[in-house]
């Protein structure tokens, strides 16, 4: 039960460094934190590493796991892929197992495409359906 007192959502207008609620002073227990990443593995690094609290990254949560430090700065320290997807596959069973977050949904995206639009990919990320634009091409 709330009793008053203090600020518990604002708009994003006026969520600033001194308002209580700012989820980068850590003062929560429970946050929606809504973020998107990109497709790269690499992505979690900033949100999860422990050297990545503001105003060095987006580690909101204040995630400090020694073994999962040590994974994100394997994929960070490589570009073998081999490397990256062993490395990410630990990274992310630490998170479930540690339970760093609870994902409430994922973002669905429908893309409609002409039969003449070659070249198309759909994007697993949330950055839009124009990621390889410089792939497509149109067909007569």
């Amino acid at each position: 039960v709330y009793n008053g007192g203090g600020t518990i959502f604002a708009p994003w207008t006026e969520s600033d460094e001194a308002l209580s609620c700012n989820l980068a002073r850590g003062n929560f227990d429970v946050a929606l934190h809504a973020y998107s990443s990109g497709i790269e593995a690499v992505s979690l690094y900033g949100v999860y590493h422990s050297t990545k609290v503001e105003p060095d990254g987006q580690n909101d949560a204040k995630v400090n796991d020694p073994a999962l430090d040590a994974e994100l700065d394997i994929i960070k320290g490589t570009i073998d892929l081999d490397v990256i997807a062993a490395a990410a596959a630990k990274a992310q069973a630490i998170m479930a197992a540690t339970t760093v977050e609870i994902p409430l949904y994922y973002w669905m995206g429908i893309e409609l495409v002409s039969d003449k639009v070659k070249g198309f990919l759909s994007n697993p990320t949330q950055a839009g359906p124009l990621w390889n634009a410089g792939d497509l091409s149109l067909a007569n």
